[in-house]
């Protein structure tokens, strides 16, 4: 259920989510707790000077003996369920406190009568109405306390509250031969019983929409790290982390200088009068897993992918970090993709190659657009490694002399000689064949 919809119940002020429900009440004992235990705290001091107070009348005597026999463990039952553990206390502690206020609000009060009406058989020395009157107002504080003060739900409040208003004006009733003491108890009890319950009512509920307003608050903020999560991937998926950064900072102007970089460019030979015999379904599949393993194959080798185009791949050596063996990188991987291209054809029984040509030189690197901005190199380097895929041979890696210089240590090359490139005139190439000491077909 979404917090959205969640709703409380007009007269228990419940949530219809049980595990909100469940998780409000756990909150809501622990952080009443402390209110509960000062609550009892006070209410025990209160009760001792009470005791100190009394009158030295026989019903006095007997009225701190009630008050000490009934409140005092009350109030211990109170004060103890407070140093529970937090589990405990979420489980007994606000029903333990339920049990004490009961006590001290319904029983004791009538018990306290009871003594008061046969006190003056044994002697008249105390003022049953000036005891009764005391008792009231004594009574009104307690049920507002209850209900406002000490902390407990409210269902669970107004019940008590309720049957010990009940309760008390029964007692006063049956044992007071003063019509207007009962008429003043009601009135006074039951505006008390009103307004304390309108308090907690009012109480709970703002407690409750506070807790379902931050609950829903923490779902929005989860669902937003989620969004920006997903954006940060997709962002990452379609630039270098450094600059992703970079452009979220200042989205204005990205664009550096790399003085020695190493491209290259893949094409696959035969895709293209393969796709006339595939549906469309089957053509972006086939190209999915081709692109997929290279793009394998670049984060292997800690290399920047630039961009596709059609079944043309772009991979780059060098940036937007700075490395020694960049050029040395991007070869290995061009080994390692003409091996994944071999595979794929024998696996799927068509006929499918790749042309792989490389170039080390300086580059400009930048974002280009407004609207589906991509990082891209400018450049002759880049054009000469173009040159160098469009002028090489199915099967083959052909590489520039100033990549040969990079990799010829690390890799066995021959020479093609010189080629005519358009643009550039004759130049020398190279074929990369495999990693020197490897196998036939590993980098």
């Amino acid at each position: 259920m979404g917090l959205d919809t969640v709703k409380m119940n007009r007269f228990t002020l419940a949530f219809d989510d049980a595990a909100l429900e469940r998780e409000f009440l756990d909150e809501y004992a622990d952080s009443v707790r402390i209110q509960i235990r000062l609550v009892w705290t006070v209410g025990a001091g209160l009760t001792l000077a009470a005791t100190l107070m009394a009158p030295p009348t026989r019903f006095g005597l007997i009225s701190t003996v009630v008050q000490l026999g009934m409140i005092g463990p009350a109030i211990v039952l109170g004060v103890g369920a407070t140093f529970l553990t937090k589990v405990q206390f979420r489980r007994f502690g606000p029903a333990a406190s339920g049990v004490a206020g009961a006590l001290i609000q319904g029983l004791c009060p009538v018990i306290l009568m009871a003594v008061d009406r046969l006190a003056p058989l044994w002697a008249h020395d105390s003022d049953p109405t000036t005891a009764l009157s005391a008792l009231v107002s004594s009574q009104v504080l307690i049920v507002m306390v209850g209900l406002v003060v000490q902390g407990r739900r409210f269902p669970i409040a107004a019940t008590i509250a309720t049957a010990s208003v009940v309760a008390f004006l029964a007692a006063l009733a049956a044992h007071s031969d003063h019509p207007g003491l009962v008429a003043f108890a009601k009135i006074d009890l039951g505006g008390a019983l009103l307004v304390g319950m309108a308090a907690a009512y009012r109480l709970e509920s703002f407690r409750r929409r506070l807790f379902l307003r931050q609950r829903q608050l923490a779902e929005q903020h989860e669902k937003l790290a989620a969004e920006r999560a997903k954006s940060e991937s997709l962002l990452l998926n379609v630039l270098p982390a450094e600059i992703a950064d970079r452009l979220k900072r200042d989205p204005s102007h990205i664009a550096d200088g790399f003085p020695e970089v190493t491209i290259l460019f893949a094409d696959i030979v035969g895709f293209t009068d393969l796709s006339a015999h595939l549906s469309p379904a089957e053509v972006v599949a086939m190209l999915n897993r081709l692109f997929t393993a290279f793009d394998e194959l670049a984060e292997k080798h800690g290399l920047e992918k630039i961009k596709t185009i059609g079944d043309a791949y772009m991979v780059v050596g060098g940036l937007p970090e700075a490395r020694p063996d960049h050029a040395e990188a991007v070869v290995a991987m061009a080994v390692e993709m003409r091996d994944a291209v071999s595979a794929v054809s024998k696996e799927t029984g068509h006929a499918l190659n790749v042309r792989i040509g490389a170039n080390t030189g300086p580059v400009v690197a930048g974002v280009i657009g407004k609207k589906k901005f991509a990082y891209d190199l400018w450049g002759d380097a880049v054009n000469t490694a173009s040159r160098m895929e469009s002028h090489g041979l199915p099967g083959e890696i052909q590489v520039t002399e100033s990549t040969w210089a990079k990799v010829k240590d690390a890799f066995e090359l021959e020479s093609r000689g010189t080629i005519t490139v358009k643009g550039k005139g004759e130049m020398a190439a190279w074929f990369v064949r495999k990693r020197k000491g490897a196998k036939t077909g590993a980098a």
